[in-house]
């Protein structure tokens, strides 16, 4: 998979999603949705592992829509957005923004008093959360976390047979463009990674 580092954590999905084999994939009520591309914005279940073939970035007929689109994810991760989220394992961690232009951004995560900084395109994030969707369903739901409660779209994508399988599950919430506001990821029914939002500010 290509999607290890393109966020210094984040990646949409981080690289603990790289241990769980393959790659992945509010606010206002279930109308159209802000900053959602069209395809998304009417969500559908598709039949759900592996990831986008092709570049970082580039659809394929293989991939369902992605939440966001890249001009969506422009105008919703401005300078100064920050994000904060509680890694299992892990511990927290903390994204900010800290450049971006009509091309990409700059991330900077901060975890454990350490910090790293790293350089992304709007359409290779845009890529990040494309899923396979012969392995993929997705469907609108209400969500309950440490964040809040929020309207989002609930990708649920499968590898395996089913006493073994491997489910990445996420959530994305329509009115914060970015990464999903929650991720799973479960193995022979036992969650093994889990990733949620805490705070968001600034964009």
């Amino acid at each position: 998979m290509t999607l290890q580092r393109r966020w210094p954590h984040l990646a949409f999905l981080l690289p603990m999603l790289t241990l769980a084999c393959g790659r992945p994939s509010v606010a206002p009520a279930p109308t159209a949705i802000e900053g959602a591309t069209p395809e998304a914005a009417a969500p559908s279940a598709a039949p759900a592992v592996g990831g986008s073939t092709g570049a970082p970035g580039a659809a394929t007929a293989a991939d369902l829509p992605p939440p966001f689109d890249a001009d969506a994810l422009r105008a919703g991760l401005t300078v100064g957005t920050r994000i904060r989220f509680r890694m299992t394992p892990g511990g927290e961690e903390e994204w900010e923004v800290v450049a971006a232009d009509e091309r990409g951004c700059t991330i900077t995560t901060r975890k454990g008093g350490g910090e790293e900084t790293e350089q992304v395109s709007w359409t290779d994030l845009e890529g990040h959360a494309r899923f396979p969707a012969a392995q993929t369903t997705r469907e609108e739901t209400q969500l309950t976390i440490a964040a809040g409660s929020m309207t989002a779209w609930h990708y649920t994508v499968t590898a395996g047979p089913a006493e073994m399988a491997t489910v990445r599950e996420f959530w994305f919430a329509a009115g914060h463009p970015g990464p999903p506001v929650l991720m799973t990821i479960r193995k022979a029914g036992d969650e093994v990674v889990r990733m949620e939002l805490l705070s968001r500010s600034g964009g």
